[in-house]
């Protein structure tokens, strides 16, 4: 029977959890009406806050939950529990924890929604989605780490008597030595009778819980989708004991017990989308299966457009220095050259968008590559199909060698052992399976279904099928922009303020999974098809939140815990350093304070770039007026320069404003103009514009500009009559 197996991943996004458990509960709605036989959900793979989704998820799928109370119990745990009064320490005296934060509420939601006591429908069947040994992975970091090294190296160095990184009874030192920080841990939900406590393959089992044994293991379970969600400094380090079994020869040498506690942190740090582990899940469980297709659906709030900046800020020899009201509203802009600190700030800000930017897609992109392989190895069995010809018995009998020596060889470096007469048995067994499946005949003796198989072999393609991956993110859909995440500011911690937050981010991540998954599927012959049957209900999107979220627009109530609660942290920041009196350390603390205070009021969830604009032939006697700053001077060259910023605003549809120290709105006009006026001894008269230059075209455009060029800058002469510049001038005139 036709059968399509699902594996879910997903990656974290702290509050924007709240997006992935809408997507997810809409996408568990969804699967039943899947037209290739019955779906069945067999793999799951998270990281950080998709560990906490994808726990909850398969516990109420194992239980036996309804949709309904699937979606409610995601609905609870990421929109009506997890708000930021719950989270900051009530007694701050006694949070001795290294983080900002409390996972006490954590924990609650995670006793109430992954649950050890006997629930309704625990010993009934399980969800129809449910697939019967399916396997779920979280990604951790590892505090502790793992060391490895390499054996590869041709030319090593004797040393004497060995040690903990070569090993006991090693006489060379490997110069490839590291320690491994990214880990996983692996679990297996059986609803049939397996041995209790059990690891197999490095995974524990997991069933309905009769015993304590049982009970201890899902205690581990929900703990490790915890600890997969402990981002660093906001939560702290998660202790879990592991055991030997489940890591194999990767067992450090050093540790003689068969198990040990280590500490861990936030997955999302070491392999936020967490792919590649799905995919060897799912080969694992899909190697012996034929009527089937795997489809890989990936759920990641993070992914919601481009992060390019291509005039990168410390390359510009101008800034702006902004002054801001307590609101965050920008009362004065001034000129200032660029110096060292500015340019390092911008090189570390650029570098730590590089690193989060570079985990979310690396296992995406390598996915693509390997369905480009499959590809290939099709089109290669397709010319292997036209070939008629009438092999000769000793060629047929050297294949048949080949293909033995291949697979005793493979077999032997998999499992490092000698083989048995059993052994060898079993690959016999296993060559004449696997040629019967490339032969169109069902003859085991068909000769080019040998030579399908060595070709399968030699790519190290048999048995792998190409990857069908839907994504599921903010830029799933057209015009995604529009549906930016209400939680994504102050690093994706915006959500855990406002209710309505997260009520929005999990309607749009409702929204998106619909749209997604009812889409029409075009392959290669452009011929459309549907992973879903038709008429499923369309589902409307929620409308923006206004003013947008963003953390000057909190509630005040909310503003003033946060800023109580930082106070709280430098108090015990600042108690540490030998300061003489009490007065001098709370004044620290609020000058401190009231700066960080103001930061987070002035982020905005826009991109600015920057254009620099150089007036010529400007005498001596003239100036540019200032709008929000000082007036601009002439240099000794007749030179002028300012700023034009040019920032797209993320919230809502998408939409451009200008800006600059010295650009002035011009009223029944659309366009923002540059004046000039004469220095006259009468102060009374400086104020009389005698030249303008007009700001031509639209902002968007602008934008493009100032975003495509190293250099983005524009040249200007003043003249006599009035000045126009246009955006194609930023590419004239560089």
């Amino acid at each position: 029977m036709s059968e399509t197996r699902i594996a879910l991943i997903m990656g974290g996004g702290v509050s924007l959890g709240s997006f992935s458990g809408g997507a997810v509960a809409r996408i568990i709605q969804l699967l039943k009406e899947v037209k290739r036989g019955p779906a069945r959900i067999d793999v799951m793979s998270g990281a950080s806050a998709g560990s906490m989704t994808l726990g909850v998820v398969a516990h109420h799928l194992f239980m036996g939950a309804s949709d309904d109370e699937i979606e409610e119990a995601l609905y609870s745990a990421w929109v009506d529990r997890i708000d930021l009064e719950h989270l900051i320490p009530h007694n701050f005296s006694s949070h001795k924890t290294p983080s900002l934060f409390s996972d006490e509420i954590i924990e609650h939601i995670a006793m109430e929604t992954i649950q050890t006591n006997d629930w309704p429908g625990s010993h009934g069947s399980p969800h129809p989605l449910f697939a019967e040994g399916m396997r779920i992975s979280f990604s951790l970091t590892n505090l502790n780490g793992i060391p490895v090294r390499s054996e590869g190296q041709i030319i090593r160095q004797p040393v004497s008597g060995g040690g903990p990184a070569t090993g006991k009874n090693s006489v060379f030192a490997d110069a490839v030595q590291t320690t491994f920080h990214h880990d996983v841990i692996r679990f297996e939900l059986r609803r049939n009778p397996a041995r209790i406590n059990g690891i197999s393959g490095g995974m524990r089992t997991l069933q309905p819980w009769d015993s304590d044994q049982r009970k201890n293991e899902w205690n581990v379970f929900r703990k490790a989708a915890i600890a997969s969600g402990a981002f660093p400094g906001a939560f702290p380090p998660a202790r879990l004991l592991r055991k030997k079994e489940e890591y194999g020869k990767w067992w450090p040498e050093e540790l003689e017990t068969e198990q040990f506690t280590f500490d861990y942190l936030d997955g999302g740090i070491t392999r936020n989308e967490p792919l590649r582990e799905a995919i060897h899940m799912a080969a694992d469980l899909d190697q012996d299966s034929q009527d089937i297709e795997r489809v890989f659906i990936l759920v990641d709030p993070n992914v919601s457009g481009t992060n390019e900046l291509y005039p990168l800020p410390y390359n510009q020899l101008l800034s702006l220095k902004k002054e801001h009201d307590n609101r965050g509203k920008i009362v004065s802009m001034n000129l200032q050259n660029s110096d060292y600190l500015r340019n390092l700030g911008g090189v570390v800000g650029r570098f730590l968008g590089v690193l989060a930017s570079q985990a979310t897609f690396r296992d995406w992109l390598k996915a693509a590559h390997y369905n480009s392989l499959i590809e290939w190895r099709d089109d290669l069995i397709e010319i292997l199909d036209k070939i008629q010809i009438k092999p000769d018995p000793a060629v047929s009998a050297d294949i048949d060698r080949l293909l033995k020596e291949i697979y005793r060889e493979k077999k032997v470096r998999s499992y490092s052992k000698e083989l048995t007469e059993s052994d060898l048995k079993m690959i016999d067994e296993k060559i004449e399976r696997d040629i019967q499946k490339h032969s169109k005949t069902d003859d085991a003796d068909d000769f080019i279904a040998r030579l399908k198989l060595l070709v399968n072999l030699a790519a190290n393609l048999n048995g792998k099928r190409k990857l069908n991956m839907v994504a599921v993110t903010p830029a799933s859909i057209e015009g995604g922009g529009v549906h930016r995440m209400a939680g994504d500011f102050l690093r994706s911690f915006g959500g855990f303020f406002e209710k309505r937050y997260r009520d929005y981010d999990f309607k749009v991540g409702k929204y998106i999974a619909n749209n997604v998954l009812t889409a029409s599927i075009s392959n290669e012959e452009e011929v459309a098809k549907k992973l879903l049957n038709e008429g499923i209900e369309e589902i409307k999107a929620p409308d923006p939140i206004l003013p947008s979220p963003a953390y000057n627009n909190v509630d005040e109530s909310k503003r003033e815990m946060m800023e109580q609660f930082l106070k709280n942290h430098l108090d015990s920041a600042i108690s540490s350093f030998p300061i003489p009196t009490k007065i001098i350390r709370n004044w620290m603390r609020d000058k401190i304070a009231g700066r960080f205070t103001k930061s987070l009021m002035t982020q905005n969830s826009g991109q600015t770039h920057y254009v620099c604009i150089r007036f010529q032939n400007v005498n001596s006697d003239w100036l540019l007026k200032g709008s929000t700053g000082e007036d601009g001077k002439t240099n000794g060259n007749h030179e002028t320069e300012t700023i034009i910023g040019v920032r797209m605003q993320l919230e809502g549809a998408r939409q451009f404003e200008m800006f600059g120290p010295h650009l002035h709105e011009v009223q029944g006009s659309e366009f923002p103009e540059f004046q000039f006026y004469k220095k006259y001894r009468r102060p009374w008269k400086n104020n009389e514009v005698k030249r303008t230059v007009s700001v031509q075209g639209s902002f968007s455009e602008w934008y493009r500009k100032a975003c495509f060029n190293s250099s983005p800058c524009v040249t200007c002469t003043l003249k006599e009559e009035s000045v126009h510049l246009i955006p194609s001038q930023v590419l004239d005139m560089i």
